[in-house]
């Protein structure tokens, strides 16, 4: 099992897979498909979520509400905002399966790159885990939330 962290830095939400940054994580994993491109500096593009979107995120991290929609219509969740951090520009999309003793995070996609592979980016979290980091984050941001 995978564990996952989320920490507030520079007015964003930035997510810690097995305590390694997801844009570190994306960007190891497009760079295999930027070779071909031979257009490696696109690897990794992304910021985390503007904290402004935070309190969304959390609902949509834990299965509750619509999922955002997406350039691919495709229907997941936009974790990384482009560098830029206009919603749509340049987003890391992922489905977000919530079930009784697992979150499982699958299918990354990057809308604007249908070709680009995704190996291995496939996480898995405790439930009780995952529920634990997201109740810090929503504390953090708006006390009271998971109570």
């Amino acid at each position: 099992m995978n564990t996952i962290r989320f920490k507030t830095q520079a007015g964003t939400l930035r997510i810690l897979i097995d305590d390694i940054d997801l844009v570190e994580i994306a960007r190891k994993a497009e760079s295999a498909s930027l070779e071909a491109e031979n257009s490696r500096k696109l690897a990794g593009s992304y910021s985390g979520r503007d904290l402004f979107d935070a309190p969304t995120m959390l609902d949509l991290l834990l299965g509750r509400g619509m999922r955002e929609p997406i350039v691919d219509g495709g229907g997941g969740v936009p974790l990384l905002r482009c560098e830029c951090g206009c919603p749509g520009c340049w987003d890391l999309v992922a489905n977000i399966d919530v079930a009784q003793d697992t979150v499982r995070w699958s299918g990354f996609r990057q809308p604007h790159r249908p070709a680009w592979r995704y190996d291995g980016m496939v996480f898995e979290f405790e439930r009780e885990q995952y529920d634990a980091a997201l109740a810090r984050l929503s504390n953090t941001l708006r006390p009271g939330f998971g109570s």
